[in-house]
């Protein structure tokens, strides 16, 4: 039924003469292109902290390692679909999860157009369990992991300046060692505004866009830590 009445108190209508009931019995969802969704995780634990990755068991970017993650279902919330994910991956339950970022980049995915919801969990070193590979991982391991700076420039422009910077991801588990370098621009204005803009150089053995989620959820904790 539709709830909105027009002035002369019959049911609102468009420039078709549609009800909103009959304009949705007819709405062909296909008209459009529909990009997938998904969600990526970032968990850290401890101060330091360490995060945890899966090594792939599939394609794409089989035998890389990768944020947990996966697919939303047309039933799911952002939410439930996160904790699933989760869980089938590593093992893990009952894990608070936070909204990070939403990352929507044309090519970000070899498969098809897929946005994909970051959240990030900070668990105590208490709560750091052994996980377990599961589903389509083949492989779950928690790395310590640092951000070094590779070089700093400062590129003078009208109305403000530009930083950039080339940051090192490494990453460490035990014998297995990861890198990915990448490039941070910071636009910063006269006027006290900024922006940050994170693109690859060398992903190296981290699949799709994993090294930008990673750096960008360790500068947002850092810039809450005192």
């Amino acid at each position: 039924m539709d709830r909105r009445t027009a002035s002369d108190g019959g049911p609102l209508r468009d420039k078709n003469g549609l009800t909103e009931e009959e304009f949705l019995a007819r709405y062909d969802p296909a008209k459009y292109e529909r990009p997938s969704v998904a969600v990526d995780l970032v968990i850290l634990a401890g101060a330091t902290p360490e995060i945890l990755l899966v090594k792939r068991g599939g394609h794409p970017f089989l035998g890389k390692w990768a944020l947990p993650g996966g697919f939303v279902g047309m039933r799911e919330s952002l939410e439930d679909a996160a904790a699933r994910e989760l869980c089938e991956e590593t093992g893990l339950r009952d894990v608070h999860l936070e909204q990070l970022y939403t990352w929507g980049a044309v090519d970000r995915d070899p498969r098809t157009r897929v946005i994909s919801v970051s959240y990030v969990a900070l668990l105590d070193s208490s709560s750091k369990i052994s996980p377990r590979a599961e589903d389509d991982a083949s492989e779950a391991r928690w790395f310590s992991v640092e951000v070094v700076d590779a070089g700093t420039e400062r590129i003078p422009q009208v109305g403000g300046n530009v930083l950039r910077r080339k940051d090192r991801l490494n990453l460490r588990s035990g014998e297995v060692r990861l890198s990915s370098s990448l490039l941070v621009e910071v636009n910063i204005r006269d006027d006290g505004g900024f922006r940050a803009d994170r693109s690859i150089l060398d992903p190296g053995d981290l699949a799709f866009d994993h090294a930008r989620i990673i750096h960008y959820a360790l500068e947002r904790l850092r810039a809450k830590r005192p």
